[in-house]
């Protein structure tokens, strides 16, 4: 961002000096240093992160799963809470911190749809119906330039990065495997949910979601039907500035926020389409088994929260 304020000033500076042409090209001019392609130090970072705050994390999660049968409040905390519990004081929350490890891992790749592109997978449930489908027949995504900083599976940061997203379905799966024996009823409640919430970021935090892709869309024509013509009609009062972009109900011309907007319409579209048609790993199969089981807890927290993954 600091690149693209010192390149916009450049970009004025340029205007009051009277470079020729610079009312008819200056949004495109602009719009060129929007285009944010991670640097290899920034992804040098990023994979840090991952070795050095996500590994150890999990390393702490596969320590206390084997014990989950005799989880006391402590443990308990350190598998999905924040706060701690003071010994010989009661279960009371306290102003002891404790580790989320589960929070740490969940959040660090709800960040990272676009990190590293998945390579191949080895489906061992096709869901093919011999007597009617082949496998040539099946839609496989369309591998379009989406933007991903890691596309290629012989490099070793794509094996690393690609490494520790598999190592997480691993241990959400151990964790769900672990926590449905339901030692403790309804104090593994919170656990439970953490896992599941893990469990949906594993699956769906990928390439962009529908959702998302839907609210773009309505932000884009939102921007582009924006008329002045509204503030009269609801009687909005000019107590602040507003960013409209046609004056009146035919004009062609577009503010460069539009074009802003449909630029990430059409890149988010490229993203998008590696989310469709994904096929389906063992493990991925194996955590959606976790989701249908959980899914009918007796807890309706659970079985709510359970349910919600499944209609993505």
């Amino acid at each position: 961002m600091t690149r693209i304020g010192e390149d916009f000033i450049r970009l004025r500076m340029s205007r009051s000096s009277g470079m020729v042409g610079y009312e008819l090209t200056h949004s495109i001019a602009l719009g060129s240093y929007f285009v944010a392609v991670p640097s290899n130090e920034e992804i040098s970072f990023i994979l840090e992160i991952l070795n050095h705050i996500v590994s150890p994390a999990l390393d702490k999660l596969e320590a206390l799963l084997p014990t989950a049968s005799s989880w006391d409040g402590i443990a308990r905390n350190d598998f999905c809470r924040y706060v701690g519990v003071a010994p010989f004081r009661g279960f009371r929350i306290t102003k002891q911190a404790w580790y989320r490890y589960l929070h740490i891992a969940r959040s660090a790749w709800q960040g990272l749809p676009t990190l590293c592109k998945e390579p191949p997978k080895s489906v061992a449930e096709p869901g093919l119906n011999m007597n009617s489908e082949v496998e040539r027949l099946v839609v496989k995504t369309i591998d379009v330039q989406a933007g991903f900083a890691l596309t290629d599976p012989a490099e070793w940061r794509h094996q690393m990065a690609y490494s520790q997203r598999l190592r997480l379905g691993r241990v959400l799966h151990g964790a769900a495997l672990a926590l449905k024996q339901e030692h403790e009823g309804e104090d593994h409640i919170d656990a439970v949910m953490s896992v599941v919430k893990g469990i949906d970021t594993y699956l769906l935090d990928y390439a962009l979601s529908r959702g998302d892709f839907d609210n773009l869309q309505k932000s884009y024509v939102t921007a582009r039907e924006s008329v002045s013509t509204r503030l009269f009609m609801y009687d909005i009062p000019l107590t602040r500035p507003y960013r409209l972009n046609r004056a009146w109900t035919r004009q062609k011309e577009n503010s460069r926020l539009v074009h802003l907007k449909r630029a990430l319409v059409y890149h988010s579209g490229r993203v998008y389409m590696h989310a469709l048609y994904r096929r389906r790993s063992e493990l991925d199969n194996h955590l959606i088994r976790d989701l249908l089981d959980l899914s009918l807890s007796p807890y309706t927290r659970v079985r709510r929260c359970g349910v919600l993954p499944s209609h993505q």
